[in-house]
């Protein structure tokens, strides 16, 4: 064979280059994990591919999305459905600050589920839908597809009927002339509103990723900060001398076991301070240690 290959009119090979490797086997054993040509993500904990002039993966590469974002802005390009439906919902929350009464409909329920919906809202929680703003009915909708439809999660439903009712009370009485109507039993027009006909299939991520609120989010920021303590304080002799009182607080859960281990130097701290009669860092640290 030839250096350069002939080709026919056509500009097709007549015969094989020494170089052409049919098959994706290559292509995996040079850019596949462990080649000398593969690239992760560097954000912590991603083994995404890493993008080409980039050492972040698509889903972590914030430059890339702020171009994708200025061009759907400048209108050089047309958004995606999720875009589309993620505009339509921003544009709901702005308008509703300015008028929480005005009806607007981000999610829909299948007739079947809007029933259990209802049951759970106004016959369990006791919850007049003639007097709720359609921004709060909205956002308990969403909070019902998370922590009762997908998962069953009777925390998180309870916090956010308390933040709802919070809300409410914020918004105030309805305005005259107001009155809930029922949603209709046919699916709506507009792609831009999620259609919920049924319960997520197993496996897929609204199942298998946990609910996660705005409470829980502050909760495990809270947890995941680690106050470093002092140089000159011995945490593992403080930390010795009060472990009949951590490991009774533990109670043999190994969760809060491993917590104490990570916040040692807050513990420590917190100790310090109960003996001089400050006990706020102490409830603190004990509220971390939370399962």
């Amino acid at each position: 064979m030839s250096e350069l290959p002939r080709r026919n009119a056509h500009g097709q090979f007549v015969e094989r280059p020494v170089w052409l490797r049919p098959g994706w086997a290559w292509v995996r054993e040079i850019w596949g994990p462990g080649g000398p040509r593969h690239r992760t993500c560097t954000k912590e904990g991603c083994s995404g591919y890493a993008m080409r002039g980039s050492d972040r993966c698509v889903r972590h590469d914030s430059d890339y999305h702020m171009r994708k974002n200025a061009d759907l802005i400048a209108g050089l390009r047309a958004p995606t459905p999720n875009e589309a439906a993620r505009l339509y919902r921003t544009q709901a929350s702005n308008i509703w600050r300015c008028n929480p009464w005005l009806k607007i409909v981000t999610i829909w329920f299948a007739p079947r589920l809007e029933e259990r919906f209802v049951l759970d809202c106004r016959h369990l929680a006791g919850l007049n839908f003639d007097t709720i703003a359609p921004v709060v009915m909205n956002n308990l909708k969403w909070a019902w597809l998370r922590s009762r439809l997908n998962h069953d999660d009777p925390p998180a439903w309870q916090r956010a009927l308390k933040n709802a009712r919070a809300k409410q009370r914020k918004i105030g009485p309805p305005p005259r002339g107001y009155a809930y109507e029922q949603p209709s039993a046919a699916p709506p027009a507009d792609f831009r509103i999620r259609q919920v006909l049924a319960k997520a299939p197993p496996g897929s991520p609204a199942r298998r990723n946990p609910a996660v609120d705005r409470e829980t989010r502050a909760r495990l920021r809270r947890e995941s900060t680690v106050v470093p303590a002092p140089p000159t304080v011995d945490i593992d002799a403080i930390v010795a001398e009060n472990w009949p009182a951590l490991r009774a607080i533990a109670a043999g859960d190994q969760r809060v076991l491993d917590k104490i281990e990570r916040h040692r130097g807050e513990i420590a701290l917190a100790l310090i301070k109960q003996r001089e009669g400050d006990f706020e860092p102490w409830l603190a640290a004990l509220a971390k240690l939370k399962p």
